[in-house]
């Protein structure tokens, strides 16, 4: 089987830019859907999205998940807590990933198929107060 295209979308909210007006920070954040690729966030404490995933340019699933940071005292922690939905009977998964940063060792995974199962909920935990959240079919 061959891997769908990936293009990397990188959106630096924590910084305070925005890639379109329908990411500027605030309530939840619809990435646009972009065919056939892996959609990447990166997030800081209070952040919400909402990314949908397209394959062929239709969409095939969708995560939403919240940034939370907290502290226990002596270090930051940060939390993607959300859910991940493959929409599509086409064989393929819907995924999130969440890293603190690129090839990061701690990278964490969720995956959601078939189609007609349940949502998968996932609580990724990192030290710090930014996470990078990406979506994709494969």
């Amino acid at each position: 089987m061959t891997q769908p295209r990936k293009t990397l979308l990188t959106l630096a909210l924590a910084a305070g830019g925005a890639l379109a007006t329908t990411l500027a920070p605030g309530a939840a954040q619809a990435a646009p859907a972009v065919p056939d690729s892996e959609i990447g966030i990166l997030g800081t404490c209070g952040d919400h999205f909402h990314p949908r995933v397209t394959d062929g340019g239709r969409v095939v699933g969708e995560a939403d998940w919240n940034v939370v940071c907290r502290w226990t005292g002596t270090e930051w922690n940060v939390y993607m807590e959300g859910w991940v939905d493959d929409l599509a009977a086409d064989g393929k998964c819907v995924w999130v990933r969440g890293e603190r940063f690129p090839g990061d060792p701690d990278t964490q995974l969720a995956k959601n198929c078939p189609a007609d199962g349940p949502r998968t909920n996932f609580t990724f935990k990192f030290a710090g107060q930014n996470a990078n959240g990406f979506a994709y079919v494969s």
